[in-house]
């Protein structure tokens, strides 16, 4: 295992099991990515909710081991991604995000480690998220704008928001494009 550094964090990434649920069952369709979300919506998700009893739980403790195996070696922070979050219906939030995400993140705490998570999609649940999750750093995407964010979750450390095609252009645009990303206190 390689010495940590307290001034570099090594932060290493994991998949929420919605995440992981929700991609392996894409993989597995006809479907290709780009146009995956608008018929995940209307047919792949509502298959997921109604056979979870079939699938992996949150509580699955191959998943908690490879969190502690990142752990072993070597990782400072982990960061939780929930990259399909944002298809869930509001109703199943709390079941199928919110709580398999705490019991990750109580692992993460359970070893002393900070955690990021990534519930992307879900908009201005984040701040019910961050109240039942209690993450160390919350990740948003660039749907959320930053100043509400930082507004609403006063005191907590707060990542990403960029629009991903914002690197694409010239330099002078992505320093306009980022500027709301400045607090002054």
């Amino acid at each position: 295992r390689p010495p940590r550094s307290t001034l570099v964090p090594y932060t290493t990434l994991f998949r929420s099991w919605w995440h992981a649920k929700t991609f392996l069952t894409a993989s597995n369709t006809p479907v290709n990515y780009p146009v995956f979300k608008p018929v995940a919506a209307l047919t792949v998700v509502p298959w997921l909710l109604s056979h979870s009893q079939i699938t992996i739980k949150p509580s699955n403790i191959i998943a908690l081991t490879n969190i502690d195996k990142q752990i072993e070696s070597g990782a400072n922070v982990i960061q939780i991604f929930d990259s399909w979050a944002g298809l869930l219906p509001k109703k199943n939030l709390v079941e199928f995000c919110y709580i398999p995400n705490l019991k990750i993140v109580n692992h993460i705490k359970s070893k002393k480690i900070p955690s990021i998570c990534f519930p992307r999609g879900i908009n201005k649940n984040y701040l019910e998220f961050c109240s039942f999750v209690q993450p160390s750093c919350i990740s948003i995407d660039y749907n959320i704008d930053p100043q509400w964010i930082k507004n609403n979750l006063k005191g907590m450390a707060i990542q990403g928001g960029i629009d991903p095609k914002v690197l694409l252009l010239d330099r002078e645009k992505i320093i306009e494009n980022i500027d709301c990303f400045s607090f002054k206190t």
